[in-house]
């Protein structure tokens, strides 16, 4: 696996990830883990640090 490679991987699955929980957030879905059930602003958060992690990977990708 080359470097660019493994960019272009993370930031793909970076943007997914970021995509699925702000739409997640703008449903109103919510995250259940055993009995506790987290707001709905953990889904903005977690959208947040996953889109800024896929902008910095494609930063990353173009200066390659």
């Amino acid at each position: 696996m080359t470097k660019l490679y493994y960019i272009r991987l993370t930031t793909i699955t970076f943007a997914v990830l970021g995509i699925i929980h702000l739409f997640k957030g703008i449903t109103g879905v919510p995250l259940t883990l055993n009995s506790w059930q987290a707001p709905i602003c953990v889904s903005y958060v977690e959208s947040l640090l996953f889109l800024s992690f896929a902008y910095l990977g494609f930063r990353q990708w173009q200066d390659r």
